[in-house]
């Protein structure tokens, strides 16, 4: 018996994506959330985002008291159709700092950068998760 299901077994298994997870396609104005190097498609755009990187990160320890909270640079790679372009948002506003960006006609904003520092572990770079929203310019 098992050997006459093994062949369906294997389709379906290729028939589902393989072994890595599907790319996440949130709406505009969907909070989605995600890791480095991974990449969403906007639902109903073209538009592609992919979390490069963390290019620096100076938050301020949640077990520290700080004057200043600090800021982190999350790195986008913004693809609409065939243009590609970097861009970043930081997780504090105001000039000449930002916590959106441009896509075309829409705006990428950075709603959260997780996980928050602790003054007693580095975070190793696989470990940051950017939540971010898009909506229209």
């Amino acid at each position: 018996m098992l050997r006459a299901m093994t062949p369906f077994l294997f389709l379906a298994a290729c028939a589902s994506g393989g072994n890595g997870p599907s790319m996440p396609t949130p709406a505009v104005n969907e909070e989605f959330t995600l890791a480095p190097g991974q990449t969403a498609g906007v639902s109903g755009t073209s538009l592609r985002l992919t979390f490069e990187r963390v290019s620096e990160d100076s938050r301020c320890p949640v077990d520290v008291t700080c004057i200043w909270e600090g800021d982190a640079v999350v790195v986008l790679k913004v693809k609409i159709e065939a243009d590609e372009v970097t861009r970043e948002v930081h997780t504090q506003g105001g000039e000449p700092r930002s916590r959106r960006a441009p896509a075309g006609e829409y705006v990428v904003t950075l709603v959260r950068l997780d996980p928050a520092p602790r003054s007693t572990a580095a975070i190793e770079p696989s470990a940051y998760r950017a939540t971010l929203v898009v909506s229209r310019d």
